[in-house]
Formats: structure tokens, C-alpha cells, sequence
């Protein structure tokens, strides 16, 4: 065999390893954003479940600094009210996609920049 069939071979049975594990990761993040909605639901939950999905929300939006008041200056924003509880118990706080993204918005400017 030569060396070009050895590395296509190689090459074509570590793509099949790699995407059957990508595969199980994408699963797993597909879970995790279910879980991470069900307070959506219009299932009355504890309040320590509440705060749970409001850690897990924020660990996901990897919420590092709190951005709300900086982009209230720069943008000019009001602040609203959630559209009801259960957003708020996941950290859906305001009907304006800026303030839900939180860090997120800092990182996408800094990446136009």
C-alpha cells in the first residue's frame, strides 16, 4: 500500500471516531437547552428550582459581569418588566434581546471590532 491510501484510510476512520463523538455532544447540548426551558412550561415549580434554573441560565449565557445598566446608558433602554415568571426564573428578564444575552453582547462587539 502506499502511503497516500495508509493516510486516506487513517483519516477516514478517525473523521467516522470524531463526528460519533460530536454527534453525542450535540445530543447532549440539545438536552441541556430542554432542560435549561422547562420553566417555560406552564408548570408551577419550587422557588429552589427557580433558582437553580437561574444559575444554570446564567452559567450558559456566561454571564461574567452584569451588562444591563451599561447598555441601558449606551443604547438608551428602558427597562421592562419579563414576560412572567417563569422567564424571570430563567433569567429572562426584560423583553429586549440585548439584556438577555448579557456578556454575550460584549463578545460579539468586540469580535466586530
Amino acid at each position: 500500500m502506499t502511503t497516500v491510501k495508509i493516510v486516506i484510510i487513517v483519516n477516514s476512520i478517525f473523521t467516522l471516531l470524531v463526528s460519533a463523538s460530536l454527534n453525542e455532544l450535540l445530543g447532549m447540548i440539545n438536552a441541556y437547552q430542554i432542560i435549561l426551558m422547562m420553566p417555560l412550561f406552564l408548570v408551577t415549580l419550587p422557588a429552589n428550582a427557580g433558582m437553580f434554573f437561574a444559575q444554570l441560565m446564567s452559567i450558559t449565557a456566561f454571564e461574567v459581569i452584569d451588562t444591563k445598566p451599561y447598555l441601558d446608558r449606551l443604547l438608551r433602554l428602558e427597562p421592562t418588566d419579563p414576560v412572567n415568571s417563569n422567564y424571570e426564573a430563567i433569567g429572562l428578564e426584560s423583553l429586549y434581546l440585548l439584556h438577555n444575552m448579557g456578556t454575550l453582547v460584549l463578545a460579539l462587539v468586540f469580535l466586530l471590532l
